[in-house]
């Protein structure tokens, strides 16, 4: 019997989990400080950004030198930003996502989809659930 995909993404993304993610590479990243010691949900968009921050940062779709392009999901456990020095999370650089299960971290969900129909194709994040795809 073929398995749904619903349950292919049960199987994957571990016991206890509601959210359909299943990486296949994480690694940890050093987020750089945040003034405002913000709080990275599990399953949000996280960008690099160069400039003057040059460390990873949550994702920011007015942002810019980079802070405005995804560049991994935050996965599995939120990431508590430090106001006084780098943090420490892991990141989802390749794997596959429900849109659904996308936290918006204050983003609006039109920007979070643009991000999801174009760069994570090229980070090699497979994405279900978008209506559009390019």
């Amino acid at each position: 019997m073929a398995l749904k995909i619903r349950e292919l993404f049960e199987q994957l993304a571990g016991e206890g989990s509601q959210k359909r993610i299943a990486p296949e590479n994480n690694m940890p990243k050093e987020f750089a400080t945040n003034a405002g010691s913000a709080l990275i949900p599990a399953g949000a968009l996280v960008a690099y950004e160069v400039g003057a921050v040059n460390g990873w940062v949550p994702f920011e779709a007015g942002g810019a030198d980079g802070a405005e392009i995804m560049a991994g999901i935050c996965w599995p456990d939120a990431i508590q930003l430090d106001d006084v020095g780098e943090s420490i999370g892991q990141v989802m650089l390749t794997g596959r996502v429900h849109r659904d299960d996308i936290e918006l971290n204050g983003e609006l969900q039109a920007d979070i989809d643009a991000q999801l129909r174009t760069v994570a194709r090229t980070l090699n994040i497979h994405v279900d659930g978008l209506t559009d795809v390019r």
